[in-house]
C-alpha cells in the first residue's frame, strides 16, 4: 500500500513538472511544494502512536525537502538566464553574418535587438527590416526569454534598407 502511494506521488509531481507550461510558473511552485510536503508528511505518518510534535516534525521535515527540491529547479532556471545570445543576420544569398554582443538571456529584449541594430547599421537615415515588424520576431524573443530558442536569427530581405558590412561573416 505505502509504495503505490509513494509511486502515486511521484508521478503526480513528474506529471506537473512536465505540464508546467500549462499550470503556468504562477501555480507550478505553489503546486509543487504543497505536493511534496503533504507526501513527506505522510510517509513520515506511517508509525502508530504520535503526538501533536511528531507532526509538526513531520511537516517541517516535507517542508525542507519540498524547498530543496524548489532551490533546485530555480538554481537550473538561473543557469538557462546566465547563457549568452547570438544573434545572426541572414541576407539574401545565405550568408549568415554574427552580431558580437555580451547579451545575457535574461536581459535579452526587442529594445536592445532594434539598439544594437541601429547601432551596427551607423547611418543617419535609419534601418528598416521588415522581420522586425512581424509576429514571428517577438515570437522568438519571447522563446529566448524561455529559454526555448538560443539563436535570433533575422533575415534582411532584398528591398530592406541596412548596413551589414561591418559585421563578421560567419561560417554557417
Amino acid at each position: 500500500m505505502e509504495l503505490c502511494v509513494a509511486f502515486g506521488l511521484i508521478v503526480i509531481v513528474v506529471a506537473i513538472f512536465i505540464f508546467r507550461d500549462e499550470i503556468g510558473d504562477k501555480y507550478f511552485f505553489l503546486s509543487e511544494f504543497l505536493l511534496i510536503t503533504i507526501g513527506s508528511t505522510y510517509f513520515y505518518t506511517w508509525k502508530d502512536n504520535k503526538v501533536a510534535w511528531d507532526y509538526i516534525t513531520a511537516i517541517g521535515g516535507g517542508a525542507t525537502l519540498a524547498l530543496a527540491f524548489l532551490a533546485l529547479i530555480g538554481y537550473l532556471d538561473y543557469i538557462t538566464q546566465e547563457d549568452y545570445i547570438e544573434i545572426k543576420v541572414k541576407v539574401k544569398n545565405d550568408k549568415s553574418y554574427t552580431i558580437p554582443t555580451d547579451l545575457k538571456r535574461r536581459d535579452f529584449t526587442r529594445s536592445d535587438v532594434k539598439g544594437i541594430l541601429r547601432d551596427i547599421h551607423n547611418d543617419t537615415d535609419g534601418y528598416s527590416i521588415k522581420y522586425l515588424a512581424k509576429p514571428d520576431f517577438m515570437q522568438n524573443v519571447v522563446k529566448i526569454k524561455e529559454g526555448k530558442l538560443n539563436v535570433l536569427e533575422i533575415p534582411i530581405e532584398a528591398d530592406d534598407r541596412f548596413n551589414y558590412t561591418n559585421i563578421k561573416q560567419s561560417t554557417s
